[in-house]
């Protein structure tokens, strides 16, 4: 994969290559744990491309606090000792995607059709096939969606699905950050409301006070 640079003018870009090979498996996303630094205090990406605050596309080292999460110093040969080290030859440091609207889950349904009108679709292959899938499903194909968000680059996702929980332990096990959003369907119907509600201030609770520091709940009324 290659990354075009943006954001700098003609001038700058000219002494900087036009592409830069980007290598997203070994980027590191250090507020979405993609790398742990159990055992360093620093973490050092040696000789690798970043964007610094005058938008000028530099190459040097960055040395970040791996316990604030902030970057301490920019820099040509900073000391590596006593850091987890990375080495950033042809990559780009940049902050981390985030998902704003995803149902992470439905990997599982990816190429099961194409070429429908989406009603079609909808009613003759996702809803039934939604109806079949439990909370191993649900886990297992936030696992898979979780994986390949990281690889390329986005370390936190904002969701909407059913059997949340499944989406939730799903995210905690990878280390990524999420928002879970508890899905609410009532057709029009006030027993199905007031439960669907109940459920939606159960998982706010829940997720209000998350230990991991990764999980954020919301409400996800479907649909306005």
């Amino acid at each position: 994969m290659e990354a075009n640079v943006l954001g700098c003018s003609p001038s700058r870009a000219e002494s900087i290559p036009a592409k830069i090979p980007m290598k997203t498996n070994a980027m590191a996303s250090i507020k979405s744990k993609t790398i742990l630094t159990k055992d360093y205090i620093m973490l050092l990406l040696r000789d690798i491309y970043y964007v610094n605050k005058n938008l000028d596309v530099c190459r040097g080292d960055i040395l970040i606090d791996s316990e604030s999460c902030r970057i301490e110093k920019l820099g040509k040969n900073l000391p590596a000792a006593g850091c987890e080290k990375i080495e950033g030859r042809g990559m780009l440091a940049m902050p981390a995607f985030f998902n704003m609207h995803t149902h992470s889950p439905m990997t599982l349904l990816r190429n099961v059709a194409e070429g429908m009108k989406l009603h079609d679709w909808l009613e003759k292959v996702c809803w039934p096939a939604e109806k079949k899938m439990g909370e191993r499903d649900i886990y297992y194909g936030t696992l898979a969606a979780c994986i390949e968000m990281l690889r390329s680059g986005t370390a936190c996702f904002n969701d909407m699905y059913f059997h949340v929980e499944a989406i939730a332990r799903a995210a905690e096990k990878i280390g990524m950050r999420a928002s879970i959003g508890y899905g609410m369907i009532d057709r029009g119907d006030e027993e199905k409301r007031n439960n669907e509600l109940n459920g939606c201030g159960r998982i706010l609770k829940k997720y209000s006070d998350d230990k991991s520091g990764l999980l954020t709940a919301n409400v996800a009324p479907h649909s306005i």
